[in-house]
């Protein structure tokens, strides 16, 4: 329902609820009671959704993040020069999958590499940025 259809609901259920009052007939002073709240509910309702589809007209725009090779440098020397999988996906916008294809990415170019006798030991595989 649209707020136009909607405040005239509720504007129909308070004067009906009015004359009803006037003849001391309760069932219909209920009944066009229940039309003007049902009426102020969805009109209310049509206000919040249209409220909530403009609130980001008026912000300005952040720019998006670009998630480079130097920022994922930058993370990991922040992270005493290691990174996991689940680190870059915990503190990025990526996902486990682009998170992983990246790292490998970055190891098969040397920028970093990965400690074969660490991943035996703790099972989880870190790439070191060193």
């Amino acid at each position: 329902m649209n707020k136009t259809w909607a405040t005239i609901l509720m504007i129909f259920g308070m004067m009906a609820t009015m004359a009803t009052i006037g003849d001391f007939n309760i069932g219909g002073a209920l009944t066009s009671g229940l039309l003007a709240f049902a009426g102020y509910y969805y009109r209310n309702k049509a206000l919040l959704a249209e409220a909530n589809n403009n609130h980001n007209k008026f912000l300005p725009q952040q720019p998006k993040l670009e998630i480079n090779d130097d920022f994922i440098i930058r993370l990991a020397n922040r992270l005493n020069k290691r990174l996991s999988v689940e680190d870059l996906v915990s503190q990025t916008t990526l996902g486990r999958e682009e998170a992983k294809n990246r790292l490998e990415s970055m190891s098969q170019k040397g920028i970093c590499e990965i400690r074969l006798d660490e991943v035996q030991n703790s099972g989880k595989i870190y790439y070191y940025f060193d």
